[in-house]
């Protein structure tokens, strides 16, 4: 909801500066920044739920003439990995947005916006998609060893 969110109001800044900069040669202050800040909300905090729901693209053409068994290895290898990355990802996240919190740190431009709350958003969407992966491992693992039925 709130990766939606932060989708929404992109489009809402972004229509509005357009049209102040174009009818009234009045462009908005701090467009750039704000945008940045929500891009970062609106691609991280949608992570987890993106793979929750299997939506991220898969390159299937090798891996869809794979036996069923050694395509759900792959997908065990693949939950691994995602979960390792984004551990790191999570971890630098969290100590970056700490430590920009504790600093006061805000963006260099025409509206000085602070950059905890990017930070934030990217430590806690990284951090769901560690939990996520971890579900996945589990799911994939029970399919391998035939405790589970497949995803459809």
């Amino acid at each position: 909801m709130v990766a939606g969110l932060a989708l929404f109001m992109m489009m809402v800044i972004g229509a509005a500066d357009a049209f102040f900069t174009k009818a009234l040669s009045l462009p908005l202050p701090g467009v750039y920044e704000l945008t940045e800040t929500l891009m970062v909300m609106s691609a991280f905090l949608a992570l987890a739920l993106a793979q929750a729901n299997r939506g991220h693209i898969r390159v299937t053409l090798f891996v869809g003439l794979l036996a069923p068994r050694l395509r759900t290895f792959f997908d065990v290898v693949g939950s691994v990995l995602t979960a390792v990355l984004f551990v790191g990802i999570a971890w630098f996240g969290w100590v970056s947005a700490v430590h920009s919190f504790n600093v006061g740190e805000f963006s260099p431009g025409s509206l000085p916006l602070p950059l905890w709350p990017a930070r934030l958003a990217l430590a806690i969407g990284a951090s769901f998609m560690v939990i996520q992966s971890l579900a996945d491992l589990a799911h994939d693992l029970g399919v391998l060893f035939g405790r589970r039925p497949a995803r459809a």
